[in-house]
């Protein structure tokens, strides 16, 4: 299970639980594909979603997102 804050105030917990994503305890409707330009499809409970990946900081545990033109920065933290 990953600890998610996002844009530091809203936190989640995120799991794969018989390969599908719980968010929250909650099973998510949800499907990604990398596109040829670069981009990511994203549906979620029947809206798309275009994002890009910004940043991958693997030291600091950190990505950023784009999505729709909004940013979106990550914090990873993995229990111990």
């Amino acid at each position: 299970m990953l600890q998610l804050t996002v844009n530091e105030k809203n936190a989640y917990s995120v799991a794969s639980e018989d390969g599908h994503l719980v968010i929250n305890d909650t099973p998510a409707d949800w499907d990604a594909s990398w596109q040829p330009n670069g981009l990511v499809s994203v549906l979620h409970n029947g809206k798309s979603y275009t994002a890009t990946v910004e940043n991958v900081d693997r030291k600091a545990k950190e990505v950023t997102l784009k999505v729709n033109g909004q940013r979106y920065k990550i914090a990873i933290k993995e229990p111990i």
